[in-house]
This record gives structure tokens, sequence and C-alpha cells, in this order.
């Protein structure tokens, strides 16, 4: 065989395994819902973990700590919702956070009318991150949860940065 056919052997291969390797790197997509159900009592602010993991495409959502990781980096859609029951009189604010800064936050006072009345709150944002940001719920106050009533954090990749 001669050098330049070789070469040019070697050319396509190297094409074809960078275009490969470009064409799965961008293709890849990220969603993830997941639900916490069991009852919840934070007199402090903290970072919610999952119990539930409906989805997680990508596997960038890390249950235990209930954190998302961007790997790729784009914009984002991000939503949540969670029930709250007149049964207790405190107030509770769940807070979307990326990074260290706070995007929407949904407040909810607990002081209803009528005893173990449920109401909902919930929030949803776009927001554009770049690899290794991170995305979460803060909690204060206090959810009582249950498996029909859970909370629902869900985020998916909308627009990948290229």
């Amino acid at each position: 065989m001669s050098n330049w056919l070789i070469k040019a052997v070697l050319l396509v291969v190297l094409v074809f395994v960078c275009c490969e390797a470009r064409t799965k790197k961008y293709k890849r997509t990220v969603a993830f819902s997941v639900l916490k159900t069991a009852r919840t009592e934070y007199l402090t602010s903290n970072i919610t973990s999952y119990e539930n993991v409906v989805t997680n495409v990508g596997e960038d959502f890390d249950e235990a700590t209930g954190m998302f990781t961007c790997v790729i980096p784009g914009l984002y859609f991000f939503k949540f919702h969670f029930p709250q029951t007149a049964t207790n009189l405190q107030n509770t604010t769940v807070t979307l956070y990326k990074n260290s800064l706070s995007l929407p936050e949904t407040y909810i006072t607990s002081a209803y009318e009528k005893e173990g009345r449920v109401d909902y709150g919930g929030g949803s944002a776009l927001v554009e991150l770049a690899a290794g940001e991170n995305v979460y719920l803060y909690l204060e106050g206090q959810l009582y949860l249950q498996t029909n009533k859970p909370l629902v954090f869900n985020g998916l990749l909308i627009y990948r940065d290229i």
C-alpha cells in the first residue's frame, strides 16, 4: 500500500472518530424528575434530598444531595411544586438556587381558615448554565409530604451551547 493511501485512510478514520465523539457529546440530552415524599420538618434552611427518581436522563442530578450539576452548558428549564397543609402554623419558603444565587421564590403561609386544607406552591425558571454550575432547591419552614402529595422538582435541557 502506498504511503499516501495509508495517510488518507488514517485521515478518514481520524475524522470519523472525531465526528463520532462530537456527535455523542452534543447529541446527549439532560432531563430529570424527582419526588420527595417523606415527611419533612426543616426548622432551618436545608438543601432538599429526594427519595424517588422518576427519570434522570444524563445522570446529572444527584438525588442524595438534591443537586443538579451541569455537564452540558446551555439553557435549562426548571420547575418545582409542593403541597402545604394547614396542620402546621409555620410559613414555608422554597427557593430555586443557581450556585448561591436565588432564583424564583415561593412563599406559602399556612394560616388557613379550615384545618386540613391543602394548598400548593411552586415556581419555574429558564436558567443559562455553564459546565460545573449547580441548581437546587432550598427549603425554609416545614413541609408535610405524603406519597400522593410529594414535592416535585424537574429540569430539562432546552438548548445547548455549541
